[in-house]
């Protein structure tokens, strides 16, 4: 019996393992981007500054120099129900999306940033080159499992940390000047959702709600911060498998134990 115990608790231990090792894939770029982004990023930004009359309009140097690209960040945007407040905070826990963003380095500098987006053919295209400064510089700031989500109508950027037991407390940490006038410091989304309802009131007026749907619709729709439709698995679907496998690894055990100690009876 005690074998079995042991057993069992040692593929607990293991599942999750793994468990916590997939929600910090979550948010690690697919292999096939950051191949793209690493073939393709240097050609990409070399015509792009070519088209240039002034690169300095643009926050660059005169001089093209040494270019460098940062990591590949997942971004994601607050879904309408969250802005809304229609629907409760705790059923949102951020997955990644189709959308990887990385700065720009001139001479070891962050100056700009590069988008990628996935096509429905699977493959890998840019999204967008530019962003300025302030976000090149807040993508820096970015840390190993963390995403990164994006605000579009007030341009806000944040640094998305999701706890996988309580989603409403996940972390949510201001990168940009205008993120942290909105939430001076890390707040939960629980904590944000007014602080986001506050800001919106006063920058669009009390029919914001309406607005801000425009805004978004107006950017070709928001990435769900949420149940991205059939993109990955949200941190508490991971916990249920590993749950439901326990419980039945647990079953079998006491099963076992039974009919050992039936056979010793006998």
């Amino acid at each position: 019996m005690f074998k079995y115990l042991v057993f069992t608790l040692m593929i607990t231990v293991l599942l999750v393992c793994t468990g916590i090792a997939a929600l910090a894939k979550d948010f690690a770029a697919p292999a096939d981007a950051q191949k793209f982004a690493k073939e393709q990023f240097p050609q990409i930004f070399q015509s792009y500054y070519e088209t240039l009359d002034d690169p300095t309009r643009y926050g660059l140097e005169n001089e093209i120099g040494n270019i460098s690209f940062g990591p590949l960040h997942p971004v994601l945007a607050f879904t309408p129900e969250f802005l809304h407040g229609s629907q409760p905070a705790d059923s949102y826990a951020a997955e990644p999306s189709d959308l990887w963003i990385a700065g720009i380095y001139q001479n070891g500098i962050p100056r700009l940033a590069i988008s990628l987006y996935q096509k429905e053919d699977g493959t890998y295209s840019l999204a967008n080159i530019g962003y300025g400064k302030d976000v090149a510089l807040a993508l820096e700031d970015v840390k190993a499992g963390e995403g990164v989500i994006e605000d579009g109508p007030t341009n806000s950027w944040y640094a998305f940390s999701p706890n996988a037991s309580d989603p409403a407390r996940s972390q949510i940490r201001p990168l940009n000047d205008i993120a942290k006038i909105i939430s001076p410091s890390v707040s939960t989304l629980a904590e944000l959702q007014p602080l986001l309802h506050e800001h919106y009131e006063q920058k669009f007026g009390s029919n914001w709600r309406q607005t801000e749907e425009n805004a978004h619709a107006e950017a070709g729709g928001a990435v769900r911060a949420g149940n991205h439709e059939g993109k990955g698995r949200t941190p508490l679907f991971i916990m249920g498998v590993l749950f439901t496998v326990t419980a039945f690894l647990l079953m079998n055990v006491k099963k076992v134990g039974i009919r050992s100690n039936q056979n010793s009876q006998q």
